[in-house]
Formats: C-alpha cells, sequence, structure tokens
C-alpha cells in the first residue's frame, strides 16, 4: 500500500502519514514516519499522540455558552476514503486508515469541549455530516460540521445561531504541528462566534432552545435527532444507521463496534460510560452475562486481530476478549468471543476491547 498523505483538513491541515506495507511474511503499520507491528500499537501511539495534545488545551477567557453539535463522519466513510485515496482494499489496510482518522475526528469534539466555548457539545457521527447539519440545525445554537466532499477536497464548518450561515473553521499552517496549529483551529471557530455576535445573540435567540438545551444536560440518555433509519437485520438484532445495533431478545442497545484497540479494565469502562453513539450518553460497560448472551457458535467472523469470533456480524469486534462490569478484589471479568469462556480475573494480554451497551427500553 503506498503512504496515504492525506490532507483531511482541506490545505491548512495536513493529517499525517498513513501506511500499511506488508512483505517478506509480515505486516507493518506507519504512524507519523514510525513503523509498527501492529495495528493495536499504532492506535496507540496515535491515541497517546492525540491526548498529549489535547492535555494541552486550557479553558478560553471568554465563554461564549450554549450548545453546540460536532458532526463527524463515520468509520465506514473514512474506510471508503481510504480505498480511494489508496486503491488499497485489503481489509487490515482499510481498517487502519479508519480507525485512525476515526479516532482524530472524535478528537476534535473532546478539544471543544475542553476548552469550555459552550455549555454543552455532543458529538454526532453520520455518513453524510452536511445533511445532518441542516436536519438539526434549529435544534443546538451552532453546528459545527466536517464536510467530506472527495478525497481531496474538504473542510470544516460552522454555522451559527440565528442566521446559520456557513462559516469556514481554518487551522494556520505556519503553527507548528500539534497543539499550536489545534489552537489555531479552535480560535478560528471562536472568531467566526464573535464576528456572528453570538454572545450577544446567544441569550435571546431562543428562549425555549436554551431550556430544551437545559434539558438535554438532565435527561442523559436523549438519543440524537438525526433520521434513525435501519441498516441490516440478523435474527434477533436488527442494525441502524447511527452506530447501534437493537437486540430484540434482550432489549439491550450495543455499539455496532468495539473501541478498537487494546485497552485496560479502567480505561474501557471510561469508553464505555463516555461513549456518545446514536446521541445516547448512558452507555455503560456490559456484565459478563450480557455478553454472553451475544456469543452464538453457529455464527462467525474473522476479526482485525486474526481471531475468528462467534457472534452476530452486525456487531464488529477487533478481537475476542470484552471487558465487562464484574470486579473482584483487583481482578476485572471479561468474556471471549473465540472460545465462548468467561474469565473472572483477566489480565491484559493486547486482546482487550471495551464494547459499550444500554437500555433499549
Amino acid at each position: 500500500m503506498p503512504n496515504l498523505k492525506s490532507c483531511l483538513f482541506n490545505i491548512v491541515f495536513c493529517f499525517g502519514l498513513l501506511a500499511v506495507m506488508v512483505g517478506c511474511g509480515h505486516t507493518t503499520y506507519t504512524y507519523k514516519g514510525v513503523k509498527y507491528a501492529s495495528q493495536e500499537e499504532a492506535l496507540i501511539v496515535q491515541k497517546a499522540d492525540l491526548d498529549r495534545t489535547t492535555s494541552q488545551i486550557t479553558a478560553t477567557e471568554k465563554k461564549r455558552g450554549g450548545s453546540a453539535a460536532i458532526v463527524i463522519p463515520t468509520f465506514e466513510i473514512f474506510c471508503d476514503l481510504g480505498i480511494k485515496k489508496t486503491g488499497n482494499v485489503r481489509q487490515d489496510s482499510v481498517d487502519f486508515i479508519g480507525k485512525t482518522l476515526m479516532a482524530s475526528f472524535r478528537s476534535m469534539s473532546e478539544r471543544i469541549d475542553k476548552r469550555k466555548i459552550f455549555d454543552k457539545v455532543t458529538l454526532i457521527e453520520d455518513k453524510s455530516p452536511t445533511i445532518v447539519a441542516n436536519k438539526i440545525i434549529s435544534e443546538y445554537d451552532v453546528v459545527i460540521y466536517f464536510n467530506l466532499v472527495s478525497s481531496t477536497q474538504s473542510q470544516w464548518f460552522v454555522r451559527i445561531a440565528p442566521q446559520y450561515k456557513n462559516r469556514t473553521i481554518s487551522f494556520d499552517n505556519s503553527k507548528a504541528d500539534g497543539y499550536p496549529r489545534l489552537l489555531s483551529w479552535l480560535e478560528s471557530i471562536e472568531t467566526n462566534l464573535d464576528e456572528s455576535g453570538y454572545m450577544l445573540q446567544v441569550k435571546t435567540v431562543s428562549a425555549s432552545k436554551l431550556t430544551s438545551n437545559k434539558k438535554v444536560v438532565a435527561t442523559e440518555n436523549r438519543p440524537s435527532t438525526m433520521a434513525v433509519i435501519e441498516t441490516g437485520r440478523d435474527g434477533r438484532f436488527i442494525a441502524y444507521n447511527n452506530g447501534t445495533v437493537m437486540d430484540t431478545k434482550t432489549n439491550l442497545m450495543w455499539a455496532a463496534q468495539d473501541n478498537g484497540s487494546s485497552v485496560n479494565w479502567i480505561d474501557a469502562k471510561a469508553y464505555c460510560s463516555n461513549y456518545s453513539g446514536g446521541g445516547y450518553t448512558d452507555w455503560r460497560m456490559p456484565t459478563q452475562d450480557e455478553l454472553t448472551g451475544l456469543y452464538d457458535e453457529a455464527k462467525d467472523y474473522k476479526s482485525s486481530c486474526g481471531w475468528v469470533l462467534h457472534l452476530t456480524n452486525l456487531i464488529r469486534l477487533t478481537c475476542g476478549f470484552i471487558w465487562a462490569s464484574e470486579t473482584s478484589g483487583s481482578g476485572a471479568a471479561s468474556f471471549d468471543f473465540f472460545s465462548g469462556s468467561r474469565a473472572g480475573d483477566h489480565k491484559p494480554g493486547g486482546y482487550d476491547r471495551a464494547l459499550p451497551v444500554r437500555s433499549g427500553k
């Protein structure tokens, strides 16, 4: 696979160097010019890189308040982009590109939230961010979305109440890569808000809207306002376009994919608690019994780590072990979708993942 150098944030921001090279009986994954032996290792390095940059963000000196929705493309869209950009259809290559870009874009919502520009920040993932931005525009004071026109044309936009006119968000390429360039992007958002007179408008745009925003904070399980469409069925399981899968037997709603890389129990629990798929915010870590209920020996698919897993293919796991909520002393429970076995004192081994669940009632 050729090097993928992707200016996904338009010409104002170059994402970095990703590559998957196959040869001599082994595969290497490259992130920012450094080769790693596995996807998991490369993704861990990327997460540390993203976390290191995010940790430098401080709250703005001029909080604007109100609510903001951040709308980004889905994992599948980024995978398609990788295929179009490179011409490579190898599953490991596509997965790596999709996971890396997804992690990067999800981090932008976290960074806006940490900047404390708004009172409430909601992340929405959809195949058509521009269409969703148009649909939800009256539900938020500000809508920030990524318009991916093609593999070479893309741009961040912000729409601000009450006119909701499209304004571009830019990175300052003269700034050093990392936090300085990220800060320029955050400041571009703030500049757009100030130029639109947002500080003056947010208190008077719509009293009922601001009351509704407060309700969103209190009602932690409020779903996204985008149209939810069924995308697939597998027996009792129904998949939807908002990244969720409903188990009609147990009335449990599952994330359509795990966190994508090796994770310890503490971080897995935090991932599940902070997950916002489908616009819901009452996700949690599943119990061991709930995970056992997903196991189906009659079904199987090969995960990206090479394990053959036994569950509906509508829920995509990147490896076999999923952390469960039960703990005992210093140990924690897990379930193995390769063998169908339960562990009460599981030790991390590089194959452990987090899979959020919530009540679908």
